[in-house]
């Protein structure tokens, strides 16, 4: 892996998606997540594995839980469109949470 410097707005938003996990399945799946926030930041231009790499650090970091599965790709999942959501921030990255 490359060693790649993220945006702090990339970070925030990790950190706040990886609290919103715990705070809801008290698990944190990690590619899963990764896609998620990769695709709400996509004008970033951040390979997949660098946010996986973050989501497992800061998973680790709140001491959670995590699983590694993949979605099963299907016809249907390129035809529906995706809603992706800002997280609800449970954890504010400016000014710490």
């Amino acid at each position: 892996m490359m060693d790649r410097h993220l945006s702090e707005k990339l970070v925030c938003d990790v950190r706040s998606a990886v609290a919103e996990a715990i705070a809801q399945k008290d698990i944190v799946n990690v590619p899963v997540l990764a896609e998620t926030v990769r695709l709400r930041n996509l004008a970033e231009n951040v390979a997949l594995e660098d946010i996986e790499y973050q989501v497992m650090a800061v998973a680790m970091a709140f001491g959670a839980a995590m699983a590694f599965a993949r979605p099963l790709l299907t016809t249907a999942a390129f035809e529906a469109p995706v809603a992706l959501a800002a997280p609800t921030a449970l954890h504010r990255c400016n000014g710490g949470g």
